[in-house]
């Protein structure tokens, strides 16, 4: 399968999915596309696919660049906004920015703004993740697409829908997929390889879009637990001059100077 194959497909392929994308390019509206793992693997050319999929759904003249691919959710923000109208872009091992336990975090509520409130940009957004639980639940409701990799190569394609009564997302069976691996001559691969050498970066703790060193996680950890205890020695400090002790009582119980007892009492800290 050459890799103008998922054009093709796209293109003239009367495959739920494909039909779908055709509608969506007559209705100037985007698509967005979720895919997991069955089993929770990595390994199954879920990056594959991603890849293929946005360089088929692509419709620029540049296609799909490194520009259009990012592995945490800020850096594709700021290209959801600037890439051109009929980008397909790729937000890969996405639940490094997106997992269900971050649902609160500012990055998962821009995600989710960016997603419900930018069809007007005519996007083809495609989240790749291990697994679909580990994806916050309020985008899930967002998604149009969930691909679900079986084994490597091959997946099962769902139409997602949500019902508001039970709050649970409905899955409607689209067909299969299947897919090659991405020819080592083509431009998509560069892409490919781009992923990968900033998957690896990142595993040895290198800077890469919006991730922390590892070396600066201690120090950011020991700066926490400061102020923390700051916080709630000062909050003590307050507490026991409003019941009318003072400056060197107050001093001698906090291991601190009548001076700076003062200062804090003064600052408001």
């Amino acid at each position: 399968m050459s890799l103008d194959a998922p054009t093709e497909f796209f293109d003239s392929s009367d495959h739920p999915l494909a039909e779908m994308y055709r509608n969506r390019v007559e209705q100037n509206r985007d698509l967005v596309i979720l895919i997991t793992d069955s089993s929770n693997d990595r390994g199954t050319g879920k990056t594959t696919e991603a890849l293929r999929l946005a360089h088929g759904m692509d419709r620029t003249e540049e296609g799909l660049t490194t520009e259009k691919v990012a592995l945490n959710p800020h850096p594709l923000i700021e290209s959801y906004t600037q890439q051109p109208r009929g980008s397909g872009l790729v937000l890969d091992e996405s639940e490094v920015g997106l997992d269900k336990y971050k649902a609160g975090s500012g990055v998962n509520r821009a995600i989710r703004e960016l997603v419900s409130t930018g069809r007007v940009e005519e996007k083809y957004l495609i989240l790749n993740a291990p697994a679909d639980h580990l994806v916050d639940k309020d985008l899930k409701t967002l998604v149009d697409v969930w691909i679900l990799v079986e084994r490597r190569g091959f997946a099962n394609v769902y139409r997602m829908d949500w019902n508001p009564h039970q709050s649970h997302e409905l899955t409607h069976k689209m067909g299969t997929v299947e897919w090659d691996p991405i020819p080592k001559d083509s431009d998509v691969y560069d892409v490919y390889q781009y992923l990968t050498e900033k998957k690896e970066a990142r595993l040895r703790g290198d800077d890469g879009d919006d991730y922390v060193k590892r070396s600066k996680v201690k120090d950011m950890v020991d700066s926490a637990k400061k102020e923390a205890t700051q916080e709630t020695r000062n909050e003590l400090i307050q507490k026991m001059k409003a019941k009318g002790l003072s400056n060197p009582e107050v001093g001698d119980i906090v291991d601190l100077s009548p001076s700076r007892v003062s200062q804090i009492v003064n600052s408001g800290d």
